[in-house]
């Protein structure tokens, strides 16, 4: 065996590590809600959208672990050891009910989704690079993360952390060697996931709503490889290492589809609702400039209370945890840079210690300057100050 062989069987080993303790974290968080829910269905069986709920397992733990170490940190540094018990004892609901391991009859399906994408994908482990903003502040403030527990004011160290995204809390918690060859593999779980749900609905699934929107994509991925200065003009790609931008556009695309999909459906699944809830969650937490995707949530929300599938207490009831966890964000965004919203000037707190009146208008200025944001900054944040 050849170094480069070694070196990628030692990146598979790892990988599949990683892979099955976020299916496993992913599989406990939906059991307890899948409980919880007092359903009588397995959840390995679960469908959500007509698509099996496995696909979504490693996500699912991806959101649990960051939200875990987010309100954690507010008492202990990212690198205490506790933390790596927490995880462990997170693993343990996985003994509610033994695991099935889903499969298709469809054997190319099959050979595509567990075998040919992973291995395929594994090779950008060779040549992959830190992104440019990893330098930058994405590793300093990990590293922050990783050593001190939450500094209030943070953003006064240096502005960009306060843009600070739970991506950060979880890429700090896998800082396990100096390779940070981890953090490189939470962006192929949401590659694999994408992929995975494609292939599903191209290949096994009679879904015309889902089946014909995998088609196209995967035929624009194919195209997009022969495009204007090699291809690359608007698919999912994989981004270098700290880059975040690849995680949300996977999750915006399943989550858009999907909830197009269960507002032709007419239906009500509180498994569904939970998942909507921690992709929309998720997204804002990673992305908060994402946000508006939750409209497709509110207008099915409508639509199912106008024709009687549930009421607002039901949802409600299926809600209040995700809103305490969205609050819980909030607070601590205020904590780290004086603003409900950084660097949004006018959703700051001039009257707290730690945040300078009309500090963070020239970050403002820095953060929309790549794109034509600055143009509508005035007339939106006049629009925004005269409803708060």
């Amino acid at each position: 065996m050849d170094f480069s062989s070694l070196t990628y069987f030692i990146f598979l080993s790892k990988f599949l590590i990683f892979w099955i303790c976020f299916y496993l974290l992913g599989r406990s968080f939906l059991l307890v809600i899948n409980y919880f829910l007092k359903s009588e269905r397995r959840l390995d069986e679960v469908l959500i959208i007509n698509t099996p709920i496995h696909f979504f397992y490693p996500i699912a733990g991806l959101f649990l672990l960051g939200n875990v170490l987010f309100i954690s940190h507010f008492f202990l540094p990212l690198k205490s050891p506790v933390l790596y018990i927490i995880f462990f004892i997170l693993l343990v609901p996985n003994f509610i009910e033994k695991i099935k391991i889903p499969s298709s009859d469809n054997k190319f399906f099959n050979f595509f989704y567990y075998i040919f994408v992973p291995i395929i994908l594994l090779f950008s482990s060779y040549d992959i690079n830190f992104h440019y903003d990893a330098g930058f502040y994405h590793l300093n403030h990990q590293l922050w993360l990783r050593e001190s527990n939450q500094i209030i004011g943070m953003v006064n160290i240096f502005w960009p952390f306060g843009t600070d995204s739970i991506y950060e809390y979880i890429s700090a918690f896998l800082w396990f060697d100096q390779s940070f060859i981890l953090l490189h593999f939470i962006n192929l779980i949401f590659i694999i996931c994408f992929y995975g749900f494609s292939a599903y609905h191209l290949f096994v699934s009679k879904d015309s709503l889902l089946k014909y929107p995998s088609l196209f994509i995967m035929i624009f991925s194919i195209l997009d490889n022969f495009g204007i200065d090699g291809g690359r003009n608007g698919f999912f790609y994989i981004q270098s290492v700290t880059a975040q931008d690849l995680p949300v556009a996977v999750m915006f695309y399943l989550v858009s589809l999907m909830l197009v999909q269960a507002l032709s459906k007419n239906s009500f699944s509180k498994i569904e609702y939970h998942l909507f809830l921690i992709f929309i969650v998720f997204l804002i937490q990673i992305k908060l400039s994402v946000v508006f995707v939750g409209i497709l949530l509110i207008i099915h929300v409508i639509n199912l209370i106008k024709k009687k599938h549930t009421t607002i207490s039901i949802l409600f009831k299926n809600t209040y945890v995700y809103l305490f966890l969205f609050t819980l964000w909030t607070i601590k965004s205020v904590l780290v840079s004086g603003c409900l919203i950084f660097p949004l000037n006018i959703t700051c707190f001039n009257n707290i210690g730690w945040y300078i009146e009309n500090s963070t208008k020239k970050y403002e200025r820095i953060s929309t300057s790549y794109s034509m944001a600055y143009d509508f900054q005035e007339p939106v944040a006049i629009w925004f100050s005269s409803i708060i």
